[in-house]
């Protein structure tokens, strides 16, 4: 089974996996920190103000009344209400502090531009761990993780920036679209977070199948970016149907256990913060999943042979009777 054959491949690529997201994380709180002390005094002020307008408790009531089924005129009646409460709250609260709308203009704008450069910097790591990877299932050695991403890092930058701009497009119009459906399916009553949810899932795990042969394909043939995007997109059609049954299948998993863990977390008092931390982790793990479960499938769309697992091998090792996958 090929979803047997991803996993393995990333339980035996496990260190790789360990070092990009401990790269990931060190730049991730490099621009964080920068952030916050260029912007801190504006922040602190933010949140005053934020928590003044009460719209923490908005986000918790319209929560509460998208999921308690009642009628569809109640609850947007209802919503309406606690949306119009905020924004005057919001207002009120903001003529009471000393912030101005163009410092409210230059935070908002540096939190775009951080948004921008985590999204580019968390894409760094695309074509190291896919030649990693790549090395791996073809002859069963490991090198360091450092080398290669010491190696790819001009191609990771230009792969990142290009990668960045033709997705994040998608990405917005996923947000809204979920939050356009959650609108939809409001009539449902305490099943439109669900099916929201679920619609979300495919959507995303769509954009997920489709641009998954990108570095593969890069790294393979050395391709040109673009031409790596257009071949890479023409072959996944082959296998769509099976990437994105796998991605489906696991994040639906994954948000199952997270809603279950985070219900029993409440129930008996265990530490959120504790919880979701591992649940992170848990799901950036996923992630790698899907890098390995594309690799697979492209491996297996070629009639390729590859390793999923180390094997010591000698001079006199028949290299046909090993590589069975």
């Amino acid at each position: 089974m090929k979803l047997s054959k991803s996993i393995r491949l990333s339980n035996n690529t496990f260190r790789a996996f360990l070092l990009s997201f401990l790269t990931q994380l060190l730049i991730t709180v490099i621009i964080l920190g920068v952030f916050a002390l260029a912007t801190y005094p504006i922040v602190v002020k933010l949140h005053i103000l934020l928590t003044q307008s009460g719209l923490a408790y908005t986000i918790n009531q319209v929560i509460t009344l998208l999921t308690d089924g009642q009628s569809l005129r109640i609850n947007a009646q209802q919503i309406a209400d606690y949306l119009i409460q905020a924004y005057d709250n919001f207002v009120l609260a903001y003529s009471q502090t000393s912030l101005t709308a163009g410092s409210l203009a230059l935070t908002y704008l540096s939190g775009a531009i951080v948004l921008f450069l985590l999204r580019f910097t968390n894409n760094l790591v695309y074509i190291p761990i896919t030649s990693y990877c790549k090395d791996f299932m073809d002859t069963s050695s490991k090198k360091h993780f450092l080398w290669y991403l010491l190696k790819h890092f001009g191609e990771s930058c230009k792969f990142s920036l290009i990668h960045l701009l033709s997705t994040v497009w998608l990405d917005i119009f996923i947000i809204f679209g979920s939050l356009a459906s959650l609108i939809i399916f409001l009539p449902l009553g305490i099943i439109t977070v669900p099916l929201a949810l679920i619609l979300c899932i495919c959507v995303y795990m769509t954009r997920m199948a489709l641009y998954s042969f990108w570095p593969i394909e890069y790294v393979n043939n050395g391709y040109l970016i673009k031409k790596a995007l257009k071949v890479g997109m023409q072959k996944v059609l082959n296998c769509f149907w099976s990437i994105f049954c796998k991605y489906v299948l696991l994040m639906v998993t994954f948000t199952v256990v997270s809603v279950v863990i985070n219900y029993v977390s409440l129930l008996f008092n265990i530490n959120l913060a504790i919880v979701n931390i591992i649940l992170t982790l848990a799901c950036v793990y996923m992630l790698y999943q899907f890098k390995c479960i594309a690799l697979v499938e492209y491996y297996q769309l070629d009639n390729r042979k590859f390793f999923t697992r180390r094997i010591k091998l000698d001079t006199t090792t028949d290299v046909s009777n090993i590589i069975i996958e």
